[in-house]
């Protein structure tokens, strides 16, 4: 589950020429927190980052330059402030940290003089400074610094995988990094941020992807290895061994291939909020960040074994029904659930169907494996 920031106010012309008119009574310049005042939208971008990576809750950007503030200044402000800079604690890691914000002009004697901005994080500034703390301990048990890039991603990967359980509650903070690392709980975004964090920490290129995932709001990630960009989503394969990983360093033509029966989608990039999506709506993303269209080539294979439609590893009552769901939906509409492993892994009598008599050789297995046998399916079949 991802939630897409709400931006409560978005300034526009109109609204600071009806001020001119309206707003007889000058404000002052900083009416909550203010460092200093921006001359210039660069500065202006630069001041608003460093109060988001604060979490200051309520503040003001003040100008003292000649610019026009209106709509395209503000969203020049939030490019510069949201900017990929190398840092964990920038870019993405801010943008995905954002609950809800508004912003509205401050008028000095009718003149917007600046912005007021009122922002809910999906974490406290003092659970930010827990989080630190955490980071620094797993960083400095997975000695990153000693490691190559792909045994960096693999590393973290490893550990938020085994680390994490998905939150289900509606408490905000299952959105942030925080409760990800530090409660052991969280929903994708928050497992995406963090994800995002400790990969950019280590010196790795890495963002966050907002997207669908089985039609409903998702988040995963990009990283580069190599110098190609990879998809690893650590949400669906949270508590799962290393050897089972069905979403690590995958292509853009396999992302899906191994998993079980979620589906990735990326959307309409267009329809999501002009002002702190701006990056994603370009349309030149991955022009930026070019995916590698296969795997990478040390990522767990898409090899299927015979029974295990799920992929956990076991071969159990629950393939058995997986296996029937297919056969029904194939016996009515004539399509199929399962992809390109599934179908390999529920063909268990290996006779290049997936029908009734799949499912009842994996229940006979189910029994017998469940009783002390050791054979694999594929060998046990042939003692029937």
């Amino acid at each position: 589950m991802k939630r897409r920031p709400l931006l409560m106010a978005r300034i526009a012309a109109a609204v600071i020429a009806a001020c001119s008119v309206v707003c007889t009574v000058s404000l002052p310049v900083c009416s909550y927190v203010c460092t200093y005042a921006a001359s210039n939208v660069t500065e202006a971008g630069a001041e608003l980052r460093e109060h988001l990576r604060a979490h200051d809750e309520n503040f003001t950007v003040t100008f003292t330059g000649s610019d026009t503030i209106n709509e395209t200044y503000v969203d020049r402000m939030f490019e510069t402030a949201l900017a990929e800079t190398g840092r964990g604690t920038d870019g993405d890691y801010i943008r995905y940290g954002i609950y809800s914000l508004g912003y509205a002009p401050v008028v000095t004697n009718f003149r917007v003089s600046g912005l007021e901005f009122s922002v809910v994080y999906t974490s406290t500034a003092a659970q930010e400074a827990s989080l630190n703390n955490a980071i620094a301990s797993a960083e400095s048990q997975l000695a990153l610094s000693s490691k190559n890039d792909y045994e960096k991603v693999s590393a973290v990967y490893s550990y938020i995988t085994s680390h994490v359980t998905y939150g289900k509650s509606g408490e905000t903070e299952l959105f942030s990094a925080y409760s990800a690392l530090v409660n052991g709980k969280a929903v994708c975004q928050g497992v995406a941020q963090l994800m995002y964090r400790m990969l950019t920490d280590a010196g790795l290129s890495c963002r966050i992807i907002p997207g669908y995932g089985n039609g409903g709001d998702h988040a995963w990630n990009i990283v580069s290895v190599g110098g190609k960009y990879y998809y690893i989503d650590a949400t669906w394969d949270l508590q799962t061994k290393p050897e089972r990983y069905s979403f690590f360093l995958r292509g853009s033509s396999d992302l899906d291939e191994i998993g079980n029966s979620n589906t990735h989608s990326l959307g309409d990039w267009s329809n999501l909020d002009p002002t702190l999506y701006s990056d994603y709506r370009r349309g030149d993303f991955f022009s930026r960040y070019q995916l590698s269209t296969v795997a990478y080539s040390k990522a767990p294979a898409s090899q299927a074994s015979p029974g295990d439609v799920n992929g956990d590893g076991l071969v159990d009552s629950n393939d058995a029904t997986a296996v029937m769901d297919e056969y029904a939906s194939l016996s009515t509409t004539g399509l199929s659930l399962f992809n390109a492993r599934q179908r390999a892994a529920g063909d268990a009598d290996g006779n290049g169907l997936v029908d009734s008599n799949d499912a009842s050789l994996i229940l006979m297995y189910y029994t017998y494996a469940s009783t002390g046998g050791t054979l694999p399916l594929d060998r046990f079949r042939a003692t029937i």
